[in-house]
């Protein structure tokens, strides 16, 4: 009887460690499939967000080091409303993007894999430094669901399309973007010396090296790190 209770024990410990392992390989195989939507996504969108963070840095740096506010404030109606436009449309279509990684694979996938995590990082940098209320005396502020409202907006119906061109955005802007953006036109008047915009440019050339790691657009970050450390 002895024996035959050991051989019984052994068997269901047997049985106990067989499944424990199983379990492990199972959520080992989840973890890297996740890691590997994770970066099958960063290739997708790669490209565009890329794009979207350079023209936005660029915008930045413009209005902070180049005098660009002149054209947003100073120069004639006409091009004073499409340098606004313009530059609400950059922003824009920034969000737009994020908030579709976010929907397509979420943050928590981004921040598991070590090849996506430096993306992740500077992606919730740039978010933070616009919605912190650190800043500027809260000028130039845009809370995570202001950029989320923008964003949803900014999606011509079915989200794998992209975000609307500039033309539509123009022409709906005052119909369906004006509330959303109104405080933040606000402020541009002030916004060559804003310590956020200085942040957000210097976060947006981070995640533009990150995105580029064969260096392809190395000129294009490497001036918008030299431009974000310009402080008034």
């Amino acid at each position: 009887m002895d024996a035959n209770r050991q051989l019984v024990e052994k068997q269901r410990h047997l049985e106990m460690d067989v499944a424990r392992y199983k379990a492990e390989l199972d959520q080992e195989a989840r973890r890297e499939e996740q890691e590997v939507s994770a970066r099958t996504e960063l290739d997708r969108i790669r490209e565009p967000l890329l794009a979207a963070a350079l023209d936005l840095g660029d915008r930045i740096d413009n209005i902070r080091n180049r005098g660009f506010l002149f054209y947003l404030s100073g120069a004639d109606a006409s091009r004073q409303k499409i340098a606004r436009s313009g530059t609400m449309y950059r922003l824009a279509r920034y969000w737009c993007i994020v908030e579709t990684i976010y929907d397509n694979i979420g943050m928590g996938r981004f921040k598991a894999d070590d090849t996506t995590r430096p993306v992740a990082a500077t992606l919730r940098a740039v978010g933070s430094a616009f919605a912190s209320d650190l800043y500027d005396d809260r000028r130039l502020m845009v809370w995570r669901e202001e950029q989320r409202a923008i964003a949803e907006k900014m999606r011509a119906g079915d989200a794998s399309a992209g975000p609307i061109g500039y033309a539509t955005f123009a022409e709906h802007y005052d119909s369906t973007f004006s509330t959303w953006f109104a405080a933040f036109e606000r402020d541009l008047d002030s916004a060559s010396s804003s310590e956020r915009l200085r942040v957000v440019q210097h976060e947006l050339a981070e995640l533009a090296r990150h995105l580029d790691p064969a260096g392809n657009f190395q000129e294009q970050w490497e001036k918008l790190l030299r431009g974000a450390t310009n402080s008034r």
